[in-house]
């Protein structure tokens, strides 16, 4: 039987020279890296250029329209005769609607025509009386002057007779004058009744359209509502045009004090952060402008809290809101807004880890507000890059949570 033959085996030859060349260079990729990475503060760094800006502090609320505002009535039954313009300002006094009573009308109308004129006829009959009587006088007079003076004895009699005649018809005159005017006084009286005019006690706006809320939603008595109640009430809207029929105690118009608007809203008391007397401004739906405020009251608390406030300044548009949505906005914070994510501690110190040549260092700031996830600070250059994410390798900084 044949032997076999072993072949000796191979041992793999090590290139140690390679080994050394890729651990150099390993070693010096890493070094390099880390140099990098150690200069930098971090691996992968994300940074937030420092910008000044502006954070509000505002809210959205459903509110209703309230003005200081009176309603005017018809006092009797009538045609109606709008006398001032639609949204015109008056003084107080002012007479805004005549109200006549057509069938009253056409029965005092006549005899009040014809006791004006008999007035004037009389007038007419006694002034030409008394002419006739001064032209007589004053031929006398010429008479006189050229009568010799011991023949002007009976011309100065005739000329007294006609004096006295004279002062008797006029106080005639005067009775009977006195006795026709007492009777148009008397028509004018009952014309009176006949035609009617609504005045305005105080001075405002006038609007002929009415909702009918104007006597509930008050300024004075809105907070007395709750929010069922307010959702209770029915606006029935009644518009008051010239030259119609109105019956007693219909509505006219309404006068407005154009003076402040009042908006009432309703928060959940945990959520209520307004106080009274507070500044707030307003923005509006179609008002290009911001409008400043005040809180003006607080209702007692419920299931929800009512809030009274008030607009200082009084547009047009106002006359007839009712209902709407506005922004309030509480403050206004100028600093620098950043996500409220990069605020870090360092003991009771509050600020952020900004870039720097030297890497990350920590800034202290000063919070002025904060908002649905964005704070204004105060603390920060223009410019600063403040570090919002990364992986931090520098030993003692607190790592920030990815994004």
């Amino acid at each position: 039987m044949s032997k076999l033959i072993r072949m000796p085996s191979r041992r793999p030859r090590v290139n140690f020279r390679l080994l050394v060349i890729s651990a150099i260079i390993i070693f010096s990729v890493f070094s390099l890296v880390r140099s990098v990475i150690h200069r930098r503060g971090g691996l992968i760094i994300r940074t937030i250029r420092a910008e000044p800006g502006v954070l509000e502090l505002s809210r959205q609320l459903e509110v209703l329209a309230i003005r200081r505002e009176q309603v005017f009535f018809a006092p009797g039954a009538g045609r109606a005769t709008l006398l001032i313009k639609e949204g015109q300002r008056v003084p107080a006094g002012t007479t805004v609607v005549e109200i006549r009573d057509e069938t009253g009308e056409q029965e005092i109308q006549p005899l009040l025509i014809e006791a004006r004129e008999k007035v004037r006829r009389f007038d007419l009959e006694a002034m030409e009386a008394l002419h006739h009587l001064d032209e007589a006088i004053t031929e006398l007079d010429i008479k006189l002057a050229r009568t010799p003076k011991e023949k002007r004895k009976a011309l100065q009699q005739e000329k007294q007779k006609l004096l006295e005649e004279k002062e008797k018809q006029s106080r005639a005159n005067a009775q009977e004058r006195k006795e026709l005017m007492s009777r148009v006084e008397e028509y004018l009286a009952i014309w009176q009744g006949v035609v009617r005019h609504v005045n305005t006690p105080t001075a405002g706006v006038i609007r002929y359209e009415m909702d009918g809320l104007e006597g509930t939603l008050t300024p004075k008595t809105a907070l007395q509502l709750s929010r069922s109640q307010v959702g209770e009430l029915s606006p029935v809207r009644e518009t008051r045009r010239s030259d119609e029929l109105v019956k007693e105690g219909a509505p006219l118009f309404k006068l407005i004090d154009n003076y402040a608007l009042f908006l009432l809203g309703y928060l959940e008391p945990g959520s209520m952060d307004y106080r009274v007397g507070q500044r707030v401004w307003f923005r509006l739906p179609g008002i290009t402008q911001e409008l400043p405020g005040r809180v003006e009251d607080l209702g007692p608390q419920g299931d929800l809290q009512g809030v009274l406030f008030r607009i200082e300044r009084y547009l047009p548009a106002f006359d007839m809101l009712r209902q709407l949505r506005a922004e309030v906005v509480t403050a206004r914070y100028q600093g620098t807004v950043l996500p409220r994510r990069v605020l870090r501690m360092r003991g009771q110190q509050v600020g952020v880890y900004v870039r720097t040549v030297d890497g990350p260092a920590f800034q202290s700031v000063d919070v002025l507000g904060e908002k649905d996830g964005l704070v204004c600070v105060d603390g920060l250059p223009r410019g600063t890059r403040v570090i919002s994410g990364g992986l931090w390798l520098r030993e003692g900084i607190r790592a920030p949570n990815r994004e």
